[in-house]
């Protein structure tokens, strides 16, 4: 695929493999083959149309970003003058989790609070060598990015033993006693987004190879609800699910599995679920050097790589996550537990998806969204209320 390619040509892709000639041993090994991959199913073509009939307003929802109506909190108490707390980033090398760190700053910032990073470099020792810092430095509260609080138990038990409150970014739900409160994507929500999308632009009869990274609690769940909803589109087949680890996604280790799920599947092939946008850096090229620019490459998250990819049709739809409104909304979590008062459900921060057709040509996705979230915080850390106006 010409790195260069034109949004027209992006746009009109469609699956044509099906008259390409089986010329290859290869290829003459998976022709007519159901695959041998996770449960995927072949049900009649009228199961399919009522699958994609019930989705279809759904995908109209969500072709749209968010323009106004505040979803969040219309109050918060007001933050203690002077309070100092600490932001552990799992690694400030990815472009997601540095965008988030530094926005948890601004809105720390806008608290009248004073924050510190700790990059903990991708390695859980790293991670937990940050949170027992932060409690040396006896700061007034905690907040993850990307880390899972499975990988640091030991740590944060130290913090609540010195009853520091902690806020995960990443968790999924506030059941571990260790955890305050959680701000995380919507990881399952987005799952099955991307899925209803993959449905649809299929006709109802997908065949997709979903890459997982089931490491991370949240990715797990999205991946999960990938798999589930394409399991209700009749038509549709997973042809398989690989797994991989956070290291793996950063390394040429993806190119590879890429190369042996086209070798394994030949024109069968469709589409490929990404677990999260890191991965483009090794997806797209792997794709490109193999030609195949008849698979449709399906990944999450917002940043400049995802939007870039999007742009240029290297990458066909994205489940947009708004990181830097999450990192204002765990900064929002923050300030209520480290205040003393309860967390509220975050649950409301919107998302939506983005295709090579509505990906902006200059910025990033997360431009798309017009609501003015960090105003909304600050009107209501001040005492004031959300208004929903646009920036």
């Amino acid at each position: 695929m010409n790195p260069s390619i034109s949004r027209s040509r992006a746009t009109s892709r469609r699956w044509h493999a099906a008259v390409i000639a089986c010329a290859t041993g290869t290829l003459l090994a998976s022709c007519g083959s159901s695959g041998d991959g996770a449960g995927g199913t072949n049900t009649s073509a009228g199961g399919s149309e009522a699958y994609l009939t019930s989705i279809e307003k759904d995908l109209q929802r969500l072709a749209t970003p968010p323009r106004s109506g505040w979803p969040g909190p219309k109050e918060a108490p007001r933050p203690t003058p002077g309070r100092r707390v600490s932001i552990i980033s799992a690694s400030q090398a990815s472009d997601g989790v540095s965008l988030a760190a530094g926005e948890a700053v601004k809105a720390v910032e806008a608290l009248g609070w004073t924050a510190q990073v700790c990059d903990g470099k991708g390695d859980p020792a790293g991670y937990d060598q940050c949170v027992r810092s932060a409690v040396s430095a006896k700061v007034d509260g905690i907040m993850s990015v990307s880390v899972p609080p499975a990988l640091i138990r030991p740590a944060l038990e130290l913090a609540r033993n010195r009853r520091i409150p902690f806020v995960s970014e990443s968790d999924t739900s506030t059941a571990d006693p260790l955890v305050s409160a959680v701000a995380p994507l919507p990881w399952a929500a987005q799952g099955a987004a991307v899925a209803k999308w993959i449905a649809k632009d299929s006709g109802g009869k997908a065949k997709v190879f979903v890459i997982r990274n089931d490491e991370f609690a949240g990715v797990k769940e999205r991946s999960d609800a990938l798999v589930a909803e394409l399991r209700r589109c009749g038509g549709c087949e997973i042809l398989a699910e690989q797994q991989i680890v956070y290291t793996e996604a950063l390394s040429p280790r993806i190119g590879q599995i890429i190369r042996a799920a086209s070798d394994r599947f030949g024109p069968k092939l469709q589409y490929v679920a990404s677990p999260y946008g890191a991965t483009e850096s090794f997806t797209v090229p792997a794709l490109r050097t193999l030609g195949r620019d008849d698979v449709k490459l399906a990944d999450f998250e917002s940043q400049a790589q995802q939007t870039r990819n999007c742009r240029n049709g290297a990458v066909d739809v994205l489940g947009a996550s708004l990181v830097s409104w999450h990192a204002w909304a765990g900064v929002d979590q923050l300030l209520r537990v480290v205040e003393g008062e309860k967390p509220v459900d975050p649950s409301y921060v919107p998302h939506f998806l983005a295709t090579p057709e509505t990906c902006p040509d200059t910025g990033t996705v997360e431009d798309l969204v017009e609501l003015d979230f960090r105003d909304n915080y600050k009107r209501i850390w001040t005492g004031g209320q959300g208004t929903g106006g646009t920036s």
